[in-house]
């Protein structure tokens, strides 16, 4: 009896302890809340809607579930481009003017005559590399200002400071918007999730999320029950384009593919769901 008095207190303070050093290292370290991750999880939870997702781009790093609804769409914006152009050649051949910056690579690795592209990396500013999005935006829409567009961004986390100066007008111009979010566990860090806040709330204000998948490249980062991996997929699409059918349930969606195809890929974790539709 005395034994398992002893191990009960102990159990108890163990608890205690566990408590309290939680509470310090949220004080310490800024740490995001659990009930805030929780509730901007579910308010990222990717939609079902009456326009079937499609795979445009390879079967791996570079390709993209985008909804079925390309039709009059007459120019797609790619900053960042890399090595794999696989996506931006499938819109150029349905058409579409194609412009494409970034300042690591001389040229896309694959020409077309609706291929734009100039040598700069994308960004808040311009400088003798980069070019603001918007100014970069203005040039495009010169002469079809009202006409929708796709955004496909992967930017290598330059996302963040592009989303925050980009202008609403111009943000509400794309019927689709593809981006490639990295560093996403900075989540756990209060002072960046009010960050990434301010950018979904921008984000979200006109389009809502229709896909998300992990990039299995990312390591997975745990504080308690809530897991987030570093490298997000996430596809929004224009809420007046299309009519929303309920939640999406299945992780990962059946046309996802892992980006690197040897390394298995990730699931989204548990804690994001919230509703099964």
């Amino acid at each position: 009896m005395m034994i398992k008095s002893k191990v009960i207190v102990w159990k108890n303070i163990y608890k205690v302890t566990k408590y309290l050093a939680d509470k310090l290292r949220l004080i310490l370290l800024h740490e995001t809340k659990e009930i805030k991750l929780k509730m901007f999880f579910e308010k990222i939870y990717p939609l079902k809607t009456d326009k079937d997702l499609v795979r445009v781009g390879p079967d791996y790093d570079g390709g993209y579930l985008i909804p079925n609804d390309l039709e009059d769409i007459a120019i797609c914006v790619s900053p960042g481009v890399d090595s794999e152009s696989r996506f931006e050649l499938e819109l150029a051949n349905k058409g579409m003017k194609v412009y494409m910056a970034d300042n690591s690579v001389d040229s896309p690795a694959i020409n077309h005559s609706n291929f734009h592209f100039i040598k700069k990396h994308i960004g808040s500013y311009s400088n003798q590399n980069q070019i603001s999005f918007d100014v970069w935006l203005r040039d495009i829409f010169k002469d079809s200002k009202n006409s929708d567009s796709i955004l496909q961004m992967d930017i290598e986390g330059a996302e963040i400071e592009t989303l925050l100066s980009i202008s609403e007008d111009y943000l509400n111009n794309f019927r689709i918007i593809v981006i490639e979010f990295h560093d996403f566990s900075r989540l756990f860090v209060k002072d960046f999730f009010e960050i990434y806040e301010i950018i979904f709330n921008k984000l979200l204000k006109n389009h809502s999320v229709v896909h998300i998948h992990p990039n299995n490249t990312s390591k997975i980062h745990r504080r308690g029950d809530i897991e987030i991996p570093d490298l997000f997929e996430i596809t929004f699409h224009r809420n007046d384009r299309f009519v929303r059918t309920g939640y999406a349930s299945k992780f990962p969606h059946n046309l996802d593919r892992a980006n690197i195809s040897f390394v298995k890929d990730l699931k989204l974790p548990k804690c994001w769901y919230f509703h099964n539709d």
